[in-house]
């Protein structure tokens, strides 16, 4: 009986693997609890701005952390038709013009940026030579001194190279690999065995289709996760296409001038929080598709000889 009790106890210490379970210390504990304490702040967080939109004024005023007495769905509707920035050629663009700008502006940069900053990690990373070094230095100077004063140069060249208020212009930009994507790529491309290239080089297969179709494919769940993290930052980004693109105003920059009114049919606080509800919509939606293909680990096997 004491010995099969013994390893009763020795059971219930192990998963379906056969892996020893150990207690969780307390440190691990204590981040679990933060974690748990931020997502519940962030999901009321949206939950009550959602109420708060179909509020009235004295609604918002009398109970701001309740349900709405009338739900004043037309909050949308107003904020709809305010939501518009005047242009140099005398015009204002409407919200549907502005969100396909967005878009464009958004996944030009984030295909463009990703795929640089993925091909120069992984030749640095896989490649060894000096200059490799010299890449990976600048990279990490850039990141650690800042450069101040440099927009008045920038929008200068920007306008002697014709980039000046356009897409491709912007795009061009954006093909740099400066930046904490270019560490990440380069970790997860370093923790690839260069085994398997060797594998295809005694194939036939030459460098550009050993990094193409082999090596990005590996990390095709990091890919994933930094281009919905860049393109949420593109589209969240108001600041660089209000300078740049003048004519081609994005829903950022428009919610920035929403924001910024003074008029009277959206200067209560539910009308504010409508029309960011309006820009957060298109981005809350694309995490809800993709939620499924980002969810995973990256995991490399072995090669068996």
């Amino acid at each position: 009986m004491a010995v099969k009790t013994k390893r009763n106890k020795k059971a219930r210490g192990r998963d379906k693997d056969g892996a020893v379970r150990s207690k969780p210390n307390s440190a691990t504990v204590i981040a679990c609890i933060l974690l748990v304490g931020y997502s519940f702040t962030m999901i009321f967080l949206f939950i009550w701005a959602m109420f708060s939109s179909v509020k009235s004024q004295y609604d918002f005023q009398k109970n701001p952390f309740g349900f709405p007495e009338v739900w004043k769905f037309d909050n949308y509707l107003v904020a709809l038709t305010k939501f518009r920035v005047p242009i140099d050629t005398g015009r204002r663009v409407g919200l549907p013009e502005m969100l396909l700008n967005s878009l464009i502006y958004s996944l030009g940069c984030t295909v463009v940026n990703t795929a640089v900053t993925c091909c120069v990690a992984y030749v640095t990373s896989k490649y060894k030579y000096r200059f490799s070094k010299i890449v990976y230095a600048i990279v990490i100077f850039t990141m650690v001194m800042p450069i101040v004063g440099s927009l008045p140069s920038e929008l200068e060249l920007a306008r002697n190279l014709h980039l000046y208020d356009s897409f491709w212009g912007m795009f061009i930009m954006k093909a740099n690999f400066l930046g904490m994507n270019y560490l990440i790529f380069y970790s997860a491309f370093k923790n690839l065995p260069w085994e398997y290239a060797e594998a295809a080089f005694m194939d036939g297969a030459s460098h550009f289709k050993v990094m193409t179709k082999i090596m990005i494919p590996m990390i095709k769940p990091v890919i994933l996760v930094v281009m919905l993290l860049a393109f949420i930052g593109y589209w969240n980004d108001y600041y660089v296409p209000m300078m740049f693109m003048p004519n081609h105003p994005v829903a950022a920059y428009g919610l920035f001038r929403y924001q910024q009114s003074t008029e009277s049919a959206i200067s209560t606080t539910p009308m504010k929080i409508a029309g960011c509800m309006i820009v957060f919509m298109p981005v809350f939606v694309l995490f809800l598709v993709m939620k499924n293909k980002l969810i995973g680990n990256l995991t490399v096997g072995g090669l068996k000889g």
